[in-house]
């Protein structure tokens, strides 16, 4: 199994976006304001220093696959803690878009029945494996990127750039800090794909697909918060359910196509299937490393398990905003810069290994030609 530098990047930046874009964009805009758009860079840079962080070192590696394949205390206890970084991740995700779904589209449909629709369905992409995963995601989030972009071309007549206004301050600085904080968590869940990165083919150019990803995810963030505070005002998107669906609602092309959010709405649901899918590929990915044993059976239970946590641990969608929010700022960048710390430390153990092993065999190369003689 080996996937793509194109399709790492593509796997990253929609992890970054998908299920983001429904409820963290409005949470930020609703500390910085009309300021808003000036955080998509810097959580950038913190994207940056986390990859960096955790490949110190990647390329000096001889052989890569040796990372997760050396079945000791330290790759078990770094697999163990993307497990549980990657069970979050997944668990608010099917809350936000159950939630999403019942409240635009079927209003009259449980709970339970969405979210177990949603569970078969990303239950089949990760049973197909990582290559299904990583086609699937590149087809369905380049059209994605290209909604995205057409978005603000879409909405220019209705685009008031004073609503941007006052520009920054010595006095917003506090807000902006603020929100760069609760985005921070959501933009570096992209270091949960250092479980896969020795399927990545060629595998020397890995760091720069990271980054790659990072900077489609932020630029598109930027689009929405651009879009949503020129279109709808940063007073509006603050005080909205979801802003994001709202600003789709005003695309509006001619007088008989006004309304293309549910052609939108259809481009974006599979995006976000991708990025969960790939979450449950993930957590039984770290599961085979634990058990050091391979078998897809674990993935049927896990995600029936991942759907049933959803809904008792997040009652509504105010709670999963709450844990999103809130919780997930801190927990969420505690368990990364922890998995970019451990990750890099066995990429040290494994550098020092190697270096072991060629220091031995150089010395059984010399004896040999004196012990013949």
């Amino acid at each position: 199994m080996s996937i793509s530098n194109l399709q790492l990047a593509l796997l990253a930046g929609n992890f970054i976006v998908s299920a983001t874009i429904v409820s963290v964009p409005q949470a930020l805009i609703d500390l910085s304001m009309q300021n808003t758009w000036i955080i998509p860079p810097l959580i950038f840079g913190y994207i940056i220093i986390l990859i960096n962080l955790a490949l110190w070192g990647f390329k000096k590696i001889d052989n890569y696959q040796e990372v997760w394949e050396a079945n000791n205390f330290l790759a078990k206890g770094t697999a163990l803690l993307i497990l549980v970084f990657l069970f979050h991740i997944l668990a608010k995700d099917l809350r936000t878009i159950t939630a999403f779904t019942k409240h635009v589209l079927l209003p009259l449909t449980p709970d339970f029945v969405i979210t177990m629709l949603f569970v078969f369905s990303i239950l089949y992409l990760a049973w197909a494996g990582i290559e299904v995963i990583a086609r699937f995601t590149e087809l369905y989030f380049l059209y994605l990127i290209g909604v995205f972009t057409f978005l603000p071309l879409s909405l220019i007549p209705q685009i008031e750039f004073y609503r941007f206004e006052p520009v920054l301050g010595f006095q917003t600085i506090p807000s902006i800090l603020q929100a760069v904080f609760v985005g921070l968590a959501p933009a570096g869940e992209l270091i949960a794909f250092v479980i896969v990165i020795t399927m990545v083919k060629p595998i020397g150019d890995a760091k720069r697909s990271f980054i790659i990803g990072g900077a489609i995810g932020m630029f598109l963030l930027t689009i929405i918060i651009f879009s949503q505070i020129s279109v709808l005002s940063s007073d509006i998107t603050r005080f909205s359910l979801y802003p994001s669906y709202q600003l789709v609602q005003q695309v509006r092309l001619t007088e008989f196509l006004d309304r293309l959010d549910l052609v939108i709405v259809a481009f974006y649901y599979p995006s976000v299937f991708a990025k969960m899918a790939f979450s449950l590929y993930g957590i039984h990915r770290c599961l085979e490393i634990i058990l050091n044993q391979k078998s897809k059976l674990h993935l049927v239970p896990l995600a029936l398990l991942t759907g049933i946590v959803s809904i008792a641990f997040f009652k509504n969608a105010m709670h999963n905003y709450n844990f999103e929010i809130f919780t997930w700022a801190t927990l969420g960048l505690m368990l990364e810069i922890l998995i970019a710390f451990m990750f890099a430390l066995m990429l040290w153990r494994t550098r020092k290994n190697q270096k072991s092993s060629s220091a031995e065999q150089s010395a059984a190369g010399q004896q040999s030609p004196g012990q013949s003689g």
